[in-house]
């Protein structure tokens, strides 16, 4: 079905693509320059194709300046095509904004964006894990939560994001004592001094008697599949 816009109705759509691109702006900028160093994200992507890993690193964004002069020109094809890419995009960031108030309404305390920044073989590389919960005592227990916004909930998991979270756990258990841990409030930290600083939980100063596990949630706008667990695989770690 073919829809018809007004050009009141552009102007409105005009205004929310316009939004979208500021706000894109706003969490990239939380990323960091992503063509200065490799993501997780991008050596999954890599898995499926490396051309699109590649070329998404240097892609030129949209500015949300450029918006009004579509509408202006009635640009009508290049605003929706865009708001229909924002959408999809941001879409995942809304259910792992969601998600975060759901763990701290159930009484958990995660980490929400943990960053590791390490340097391999010469080439800087990163790893955001959106959701990162530790338990001390007898059992210390790490878990890490990656949160998808799929189209439709897979039947198994895309081998993208299994290589994204086998490298997010990969990349804790590996650089456990190593001071590349960070948060908007703590830079440079060994991961059981960020959790110290973060959550007040005390873990082991290495990770060899920590259960630690990954899990991927896939959501869409009506349903949610949990993948997992996921371990520590040195020999995927290496790969």
């Amino acid at each position: 079905m073919t829809i018809h816009h007004t050009k009141e109705s552009m102007g409105l759509l005009a205004q929310i693509t316009k939004g979208l691109l500021a706000r894109s702006q706003n969490m990239k900028a939380d990323l960091g320059d992503r063509s200065s160093y490799i993501g997780m994200s991008d050596i999954g992507r890599g898995m499926e194709c490396l051309r699109a890993a590649v070329a998404d690193k240097f892609q030129k964004a949209n500015s949300p300046e450029e918006v009004a002069r579509w509408y202006a020109e009635e640009d009508t094809e290049r605003i929706l095509a865009t708001l229909q890419r924002e959408l999809v995009f941001q879409r995942g960031h809304w259910f792992e904004s969601g998600m975060g108030e759901v763990l701290r309404s159930n009484g958990s305390k995660p980490i929400h964006q943990l960053e590791v920044a390490i340097v391999n073989d010469g080439m800087p590389m990163k790893a955001h894990l959106d959701f990162t919960m530790a338990w001390g005592g007898k059992t210390p227990a790490v878990r890490i939560l990656e949160i998808k916004s799929t189209e439709h909930i897979p039947a198994s998991l895309y081998a993208s994001h299994e290589t994204q979270l086998y490298g997010q756990l990969g990349i804790v258990s590996a650089y456990w004592d190593q001071p590349c841990f960070s948060t908007k409030n703590h830079k440079n930290l060994t991961f059981p001094e960020i959790v110290l600083k973060e959550l007040g939980v005390r873990m082991p100063d290495t990770s060899d008697s920590v259960d630690i596990q990954g899990w991927v949630l896939c959501l869409n706008m009506s349903g949610v599949k949990p993948f997992g667990p996921y371990r520590p695989d040195y020999l995927l770690w290496g790969i």
